[in-house]
């Protein structure tokens, strides 16, 4: 995460996508579990906000770019109600700040939430920014780019509103690239004592932020360059490559941990320094700087070892008819390393075995056995093998040959009133030596007798003969049909040793294409009644080959302003109330209103006039049905 990002013309971000591409491509991590975030230029550097710097603890790696800065806590009769930085007497307690992201104001109905124009936003759901301003736990600071002579305005947190919110990260190693951003009080450190960040006493002190609960901790004592800081970065690809830990990669020479440079001069433009006209003045210490990339595992004062993500995959393939369970035993092959926690997983043949929380680099010894239901071994299996960081997979193939299924088509489209069909083939091939336990490679099992079962809730039966004999390819097949929309699995086993596998395809019916309806109506008159009025509705074909189980009404393109408005969206069966089938015709009525009492015909003038208003709320209208079979 860099929220610096201005400072390193997005070389921050290619380098991330560099490590994030060989940590996939090499160890096969999940690129869903490597984030990349950072201030985007595309979005004034204020992509951040708090959110993204807290619970951290699903991370095992955490990298941040940030600026810090030093600042006393405010007095509580400070004569500085803007927060312009004003000197009171007592200096009191210091605290470190860390950079979230640029600054933006807002406004509301009301105007500007900012009158001084500081950039103040809220910036975390969970997190009241005013109120945590007013008590001066997030703050704006101006940063001025000495070299393009530009400013701006960051967010920046103090760090106890940080560790607030940050969580417990036992197992994380956590590389902070912040000036002063060491632990220089605590008894652990590895390597040189950092330099002190209050050489005068006045009580400064570094961010603490992560002190409890860290694996470990790596930071900069003082100022460093960008491009140091970011060559550091490259610590991850090392600890991968070697099989490192967080200490050995630090110690090994292949990563800068001591930086030196000149400090900047002002800018020219003094405005940028002093952005509110109270001729303040910028200092820059005179001469260079140093400082030292120090590394501290939180362990007791004693040296702890933090590798990368590693873990261990077991899968066992054609196991014994009988067998109910498989478990799988792990141990490190050097005495002096102590079992792994959990060593031993017991589940279903099918379920795959997973041991994480391991050490990269050491040789573990896999012990594999299949168990009936009385927990007895039908047959075992060892292996060996060396760790590397990332995911390790190992197999255990105790089959000769194995299945492999395929859908013919995998989804299968058809009409309404017709019917779907698919051949679900099952392809037997013997195992070769080099193959990993999934997929066999080997020649074609021939005359073996296989049974298909078609698994409850499909929407197909089976035509024909449930079972087969393997041909000369090794396939065997069965063909499914449906005519309504559904998933199905087929299942195979063989009948010597029920060695079986499963299929699956898809049924979809096409959904039918709208037809046309029209709007029309009539007017109707009973002299003998004293009554008069008239009916509109919507008009379309009925369908019969086959029936639909309704139909969906759909109208646009017309306003009225009397009841519909712009459309009309309604499900029709044939039972609802306003619907009526004249022959070969559906009509679904809209509106109907009452017209001359003493009417002599449907002809009569007042009558006419109702049903002509009436079609006017709907001119215009494009009306489409569509039927539903499913």
């Amino acid at each position: 995460m860099s929220a610096a990002t201005e400072e390193f013309g997005k070389a921050d971000v290619r380098a991330f996508e560099l490590i994030r591409d060989y940590l996939v491509e090499n160890y096969d991590w999940d690129p869903y579990d490597i984030d990349i975030k950072y201030n985007d230029p595309n979005d004034g550097y204020r992509t951040l906000g708090v959110e993204d710097f807290v619970d951290l603890e699903d991370y095992g790696v955490i990298v941040i770019l940030a600026h810090a800065i030093s600042r006393p806590a405010p007095a509580a009769d400070t004569p500085d109600p803007f927060n312009f930085g004003f000197k009171v007497a007592d200096m009191g307690e210091h605290y470190c700040y860390i950079q979230v992201a640029a600054a933006q104001t807002y406004q509301t109905g009301s105007g500007w939430t900012d009158p001084y124009d500081f950039g103040f936003k809220r910036i975390a759901k969970s997190i009241d920014l005013e109120a945590e301003r007013q008590i001066g736990r997030v703050i704006v600071v101006s940063r001025v780019d000495v070299f393009k002579k530009t400013e701006t305005k960051y967010l920046y947190m103090r760090e106890d509103l940080w560790r607030e919110n940050l969580g417990s990260l036992p197992r994380s190693f956590v590389y902070l690239v912040a000036a002063n951003a060491s632990f220089l009080d605590l008894e652990d450190a590895i390597g040189p004592e950092p330099n002190s960040s209050d050489p005068f006493n006045l009580g400064f002190k570094a961010i603490d932020v992560f002190e409890s609960g860290l694996g470990s901790f790596m930071a900069w004592d003082d100022l460093v360059d960008t491009q140091t800081a970011l060559d550091a970065v490259w610590i991850i690809p090392w600890m991968a490559y070697k099989n490192w830990s967080d200490v050995m990669a630090w110690q090994s020479g292949e990563i800068p941990v001591y930086a030196v440079g000149a400090d900047p001069e002002p800018a020219d433009d003094a405005s940028n320094w002093d952005p509110y006209g109270l001729e303040f003045k910028a200092i820059a210490k005179e001469g260079g700087w140093e400082a030292n990339l120090d590394l501290w595992p939180f362990a007791g004062g004693t040296t702890r070892h933090l590798y990368l993500p590693t873990w261990l995959t077991v899968g066992t393939f054609g196991v014994p008819e009988q067998t109910v369970t498989t478990r799988v035993t792990i141990e490190y092959t050097d005495p002096n390393f102590p079992p792994p926690d959990p060593n031993v997983l017991q589940d279903l043949p099918h379920v795959a075995k997973e041991f994480d929380g391991l050490i990269p680099g050491r040789e573990v010894s896999i012990k594999m056995e299949a168990l009936d239901l009385d927990e007895n071994v039908l047959i075992d299996g060892s292996k060996t093998l060396t760790l590397k960081c990332g995911e390790n997979l190992v197999t255990f193939k105790l089959a000769e040959y194995g299945i492999e299924m395929e859908a013919d088509p995998p989804v299968s489209l058809f009409d309404p009133g017709e019917e779907g069909s698919v051949t679900i083939t099952a392809t037997l091939r013997y195992f070769k030596e080099e193959d990993n336990g999934i997929t066999p490679t080997g020649g074609p099992v021939v005359g073996m007798e296989v049974e298909f079962n078609l698994f409850s809730g499909s929407p197909a039966e089976v035509i024909g003969s449930t079972t087969a004999v393997t041909d000369p390819n090794g396939q065997a097949s069965v063909t499914l049909t449906a005519d309504h929309s559904g998933s199905a699995t087929v299942g195979v086993l063989t009948k010597p040793d029920q060695q079986g596998a499963t299929g699956a395809c898809m049924f979809k019916m096409r959904p039918p294409d709208p037809i046309p309806g029209i709007v029309t109506g009539e007017c109707d008159c009973d002299p003998e009644a004293n009554h008069g009025g008239h009916r509109v509705w919507v008009e379309f074909d009925r369908l019969t080959d086959p029936e639909p189980l309704d139909y969906n009404v759909f109208g646009y393109n017309f306003y009225d302003k009397d009841y519909y408005g712009y459309w009309y969206d309604q499900k029709i069966e044939l039972t609802y109330p306003v619907v009526t089938v004249v022959g070969d015709r559906i009509r679904v009525g809209l509106t109907s209103g009452g017209g001359s009492s003493d009417c002599q015909s449907a002809s009569d003038p007042d009558l006419q006039e109702g049903l002509q208003d009436a079609l006017d709320r709907f001119e215009g209208g494009i009306w489409l049905i569509t039927p539903r079979y499913e």
